[in-house]
C-alpha cells in the first residue's frame, strides 16, 4: 500500500478536491481538436466555481490575466484548469523569473492532472522552459530538478530523469530535492533500503518535512519494519495541523500496531 502518495495528494488538496474534470483520453487529431478539448476542460470547471468565481473567471479570460485565472482553478482544486492557464501565461513571458514561475507550477501540478492531453502539454511546455534555463546556467541544480520533473512526471521518461537527479548528487550529495525525488522513486520501483538512505538525507536537513517522514514509513512498511514505520507516521502526525488527516494517519498507526 502506497500510503504517503495518498496522504501527500490529500495535503496537496487540503480535503477540499472539487471532483476532477474527466480524463479525455483521445488524442486530438488536429489543431481545432485540441483548442475545443481545452475549451472543454476550462468550461467544466468554470461549472464548479461560485457563481461569483465564475464572473471573475470570465473577466480574467478576457483580460488575458491568466496568471490570476491559475490561482482561481487552483484555489479549487481544479488542477487540469489552472494547467491550461498556466501554459496559456508561459506565452507572454519573457523574465527569467517569471518563466521559472510557471515551470515550477506546471511541475509540481503534473501528478494531479487528469487529461493525458493536457498533461503532456504541460510538461513539454515546462520541459522547453527548463532546458533554456539549464543552458543559461548549467550549475543551479534547482533548474536540473524542475527538468528531471518534467521527465519523470510528465513524459513517462522516468530513467533519464533519474539519470539528471544522480548527476546532481555527484556535486552535491546532500542535496535535498535529488534525495527526496530518488527516495519517492525507489519506493515505487521497490528499493525501499535505497529508499530510507535518500530519504533520511531529507529528514536530517528538515525534520519537519511531512512528505519526507511519510515516505520513509511508507519505506519501512514495504520492509515490514512496522515499529519504525510507526514512529514516523506519529512524526508525521505531530506535525499535521488538519484534524481529518490527522485522523486518518491515526487510524492506520492502529492498523499497524494490531
Amino acid at each position: 500500500m502506497v500510503f504517503a502518495l495518498f496522504i501527500s495528494i490529500m495535503i496537496f488538496s487540503l480535503l477540499n478536491h472539487v471532483p476532477p474534470v474527466k480524463a479525455h483520453n483521445h488524442k486530438p487529431n488536429n489543431e481545432a481538436e485540441h483548442e475545443e478539448l481545452k475549451e472543454t476542460i476550462l468550461e467544466t470547471a468554470m461549472s464548479s466555481l461560485s457563481k461569483e468565481n465564475q464572473l471573475k473567471c470570465d473577466s480574467l479570460i478576457k483580460n488575458n490575466d491568466y496568471k490570476s485565472l491559475a490561482m482561481v482553478f487552483e484555489k479549487s482544486n481544479q488542477f487540469d484548469a489552472a494547467m491550461y492557464a498556466y501554459i496559456q501565461l508561459s506565452k507572454s513571458l519573457e523574465t527569467e523569473r517569471d518563466l521559472l514561475f510557471v515551470g515550477k507550477k506546471l511541475v509540481n501540478s503534473l501528478k494531479f492532472i487528469e487529461s493525458p492531453v493536457i498533461k503532456e502539454q504541460g510538461a513539454r511546455v515546462a520541459k522547453s522552459i527548463y532546458d533554456d534555463l539549464v543552458k543559461e546556467d548549467t550549475t543551479n541544480s534547482a533548474y536540473q530538478v524542475g527538468l528531471a520533473g518534467c521527465y519523470i512526471e510528465g513524459l513517462n521518461d522516468i530513467m533519464t530523469g533519474v539519470t539528471i537527479l544522480k548527476k546532481i548528487l555527484e556535486t552535491e550529495p546532500n542535496h535535498v530535492h535529488a534525495n527526496f525525488q530518488l527516495g519517492r522513486l525507489g519506493i515505487v520501483s521497490g528499493q525501499f533500503d535505497k529508499a530510507i538512505s535518500r530519504l533520511k538525507v531529507v529528514v536530517r536537513q528538515d525534520p519537519k518535512d511531512i512528505d519526507a517522514l511519510l515516505y520513509l514509513a511508507d519505506a519501512h512498511i514495504g520492509l515490514k519494519q512496522n515499529d519504525q514505520a510507526v514512529n514516523y507516521l506519529k512524526q508525521a502526525s505531530d506535525l499535521i495541523e488538519n484534524p481529518e488527516l490527522k485522523f486518518k494517519i491515526r487510524k492506520y498507526i492502529e492498523e499497524l500496531i494490531n
